[in-house]
């Protein structure tokens, strides 16, 4: 394709150009503005997210105790599927008498449903088990992290430190350790890189005190999976998915005692 090319900007065109942005800068950061009403907009989602993220950590649950405490993504994603069909059906049923009319598609009357579900469903079939995760959000960073690690993945099955570290690893501070980083060379699965980066993340506001208790909470917890030798990525990643809730049940423990 052949190169386009423009005469010169004349500084009057210039001018309007700079002055366009730094108008929509004004305009979006203004008390009031787009940048104001966007948080309120993202903190009434997360709201109304809620509703339809619990369907997802009951069908976690439900996946989990007929698969003998396991993850299985597909089995998870069917149980959430079947309660959003008996929901969406439910508010068909009942448009009349909560809306006054009849309605075709949820969408119509509930646009961010759809939404909702969809990122759902992407985290689930991603190994972002929602019963793991307390919220929609966190549940979709995990996913995010979770593809951030399989993207650094090497042939052979090992992970780039330099781009999981770089993914959403915290930065060691130089009196710590980073959790993430500190693998090495150690064949990592994405879901157990995910669960290490996440877990970094929670314990830094902890004391030296409070994170000596969780170590030993932990060893408890990391030594029912010892004799689980991870030969294959796959062995890795189905005992990392069943300690990851363990491990977020202790951390999640730790936090109340610290408030």
């Amino acid at each position: 394709m052949a190169r386009i090319q423009i005469q010169p900007l004349a500084d009057t065109v210039k001018h309007t150009a700079e002055k366009a942005i730094l108008a929509m800068v004004r305009e979006a950061n203004r008390k009031g503005g787009y940048n104001d009403v966007r948080k309120k907009l993202e903190e009434k989602e997360a709201g109304l997210s809620s509703h339809i993220y619990a369907l997802a950590k009951i069908a976690s649950k439900l996946a989990s105790s007929q698969n003998r405490g396991k993850y299985v993504p597909e089995v998870c994603v069917a149980y959430f599927q079947a309660m959003c069909k008996v929901a969406e059906q439910h508010l068909k049923d009942k448009a009349g008498e909560e809306l006054g009319a009849p309605i075709e598609n949820v969408k119509d009357v509930l646009p961010v449903w759809p939404v909702f579900k969809s990122n759902i469903k992407r985290n689930m079939e991603t190994g972002a088990d929602p019963g793991l995760y307390e919220t929609l959000n966190a549940q979709t960073e995990a996913r995010k992290s979770i593809e951030a690690q399989r993207a650094n993945r090497t042939p052979g099955g090992e992970t780039n430190q330099q781009g999981a570290s770089d993914g959403g690893a915290a930065a060691d501070t130089g009196t710590g350790t980073n959790i993430a980083a500190g693998v090495g060379r150690t064949k990592v699965t994405p879901a157990l890189a995910a669960t290490l980066s996440i877990l970094q993340k929670r314990i830094e506001g902890m004391t030296d005190d409070e994170q000596d208790a969780l170590a030993a909470r932990l060893s408890e917890v990391l030594g029912e999976f010892a004799e689980k030798e991870a030969e294959t990525p796959e062995v890795q990643e189905g005992a990392a998915v069943e300690a990851a809730g363990e491990v977020a049940k202790a951390v999640a423990e730790q936090e109340r005692k610290s408030a």
